[in-house]
């Protein structure tokens, strides 16, 4: 694949980059900075020949190429003790489910970007299920029974 570095400011440094299959120099025009021919193997595949010990967080911020990397990483994810994955607003019902098919539970949403006034990304934050099911303090609504409402907080 490509990663092609991109200055989003024009300022002439690196503000993002982007992973493609193609080189796309007209799609950034004078954002790019340069290409970088980059080999690319799923997670799956990388924990297979590394010698990967739980527990371990993940954290997955690739600037558009998400869903491919979650799919390559469906046994790194499910073995995870947290799972961390920046979202766009149009991708987080999906990207939800999606997470949440391979054992992971939604524990947060946080790093909250704003665009001109506008929310446009966040970044999800699950734990893994087994972990929620052995630990009562996930749970705290099943810990205290009752609500108590020194501990009700509003953002």
């Amino acid at each position: 694949m490509y990663q092609h570095l991109l200055s989003s400011d024009e300022s002439g440094t690196v503000t993002h980059s982007q992973l493609l299959a193609e080189k796309q120099i007209e799609k950034f025009g004078a954002h790019l900075l340069d290409i970088i021919e980059t080999p690319v193997i799923s997670l799956d595949q990388w924990a297979t020949e590394s010698s990967l010990c739980s527990p371990y967080a993940l954290k997955v911020d690739v600037d558009g190429i998400e869903d491919l990397i979650i799919a390559g990483a469906r046994k790194v994810i499910s073995r995870s003790t947290l799972f961390i994955v920046e979202s766009t607003l149009a991708k987080i019902s999906s990207r939800i489910s999606a997470i949440e098919s391979m054992g992971m539970q939604l524990f947060d949403i946080a790093g909250n970007g704003y665009y001109y006034g506008q929310l446009s990304q966040v970044d999800l934050i699950f734990v893994s299920s087994r972990i929620v099911q052995q630990n009562i303090e996930f749970r705290p609504w099943e810990k205290h029974g009752k609500v108590i409402w020194e501990h009700w907080q509003q953002y």
